[in-house]
């Protein structure tokens, strides 16, 4: 799967999708992100970021993408959906599709 596939026709400085998820200890945060684990492509990196173990070192983030519910899924600072995915998390143009449709991240004002 290219990298345009993934993040779309905009370019983007790095060579792979980010994939931020926010969690905490619970099995919901747990069963997300195995699944995006399952259906993430090799060229994506995905990083928990739990406020659960390490409140203070994600503070930052969450308050940028505006975090209000875990689990959390921000991707490329451009797309986040809230709680779990109702619809399979696959690499694949459909998901790309979907994010931006439905998902689009609308940042807080400075």
């Amino acid at each position: 799967m290219s990298r345009q596939t993934l993040i779309g026709s905009e370019a983007l400085p790095r060579p792979m999708a980010r994939i931020e998820v926010f969690t905490d200890d619970g099995p919901l945060c747990r069963e997300v992100l195995d699944m995006i684990e399952i259906g993430k492509c090799g060229k994506c990196e995905l990083v928990e970021r739990n406020l659960a173990r390490e409140p203070e070192a994600h503070r930052e983030a969450a308050a940028r993408y505006g975090v209000r519910v875990l689990p959390t899924i921000v991707v490329d600072g451009r797309f986040k959906v809230e709680g779990k995915p109702d619809f399979p998390w696959v690499c694949s143009d459909e998901l790309l599709r979907r994010l931006e449709e439905r998902y689009p991240l609308l940042r807080k004002p400075k």
